[in-house]
């Protein structure tokens, strides 16, 4: 998702619908890796237990930021 964003973006939001069971270990996962990606800045905060708010920035300019909200949903099969 990070190589669609530009120079002007400043926020981007990845939006997750889970069908699996286990979602408590999915939204572990999210925490787990995503400090992991080669643009993470840091962790900002959740405002959820399944919303989780980063810093990253974009590709090819490690000096522009991105706030980046990972979203994740239950959906039942």
């Amino acid at each position: 998702m990070l190589s669609y964003l530009t120079w002007r973006d400043t926020k981007a939001s990845v939006i997750m619908f889970v069908q699996e069971k286990g979602f408590a270990e999915i939204l572990k996962k999210i925490e787990d890796c995503t400090s992991k990606h080669s643009n993470y800045l840091g962790f900002v905060n959740k405002s959820d237990d399944n919303w989780f708010n980063y810093r990253f920035h974009i590709n090819g300019d490690t000096n522009r930021e991105v706030k980046l909200a990972v979203q994740a949903f239950h959906v039942p099969k």
